[in-house]
């Protein structure tokens, strides 16, 4: 079995994104360079899911499917956030997701035109 360039990109951002998106909050460091203001993981979320959005893109043939991939993922990681301590499931974390996802599709869509 053979992985092409673009699905080791995507598996791998996608392990990085569950990773930081589904580790327990205790275990996350709260100080030094990540001591930023409460809205900044907005930022963080926004960008997560338009690198999952951009990897999966250049994936996947159909730009509809890795669109439902990573909202798939974007919902998913939301609602699993709810039940891993010191987490929650936050919809502007899910607007911010959402975001970052259409933000790769018009970005995606300029380099191809």
């Amino acid at each position: 079995m053979t992985f092409s360039r673009p699905l080791v990109a995507v598996i791998l951002w996608t392990l990085f994104v569950l990773f930081l998106l589904l580790t327990p909050g205790s275990a996350v460091p709260s100080h030094g360079f990540l001591d930023l203001p409460d809205w900044s993981d907005k930022i963080v979320h926004a960008f997560l899911f338009f690198g999952e959005a951009f990897f999966l893109i250049r994936w996947q043939t159909n730009r509809w499917a890795a669109v439902g991939l990573a909202s798939a993922l974007a919902l998913g990681t939301e609602i699993a956030q709810h039940w891993i301590p010191q987490r929650s499931a936050d919809p502007w974390d899910l607007v911010a997701n959402f975001s970052g996802i259409a933000l790769a599709v018009i970005l995606c869509r300029r380099g191809r035109s």
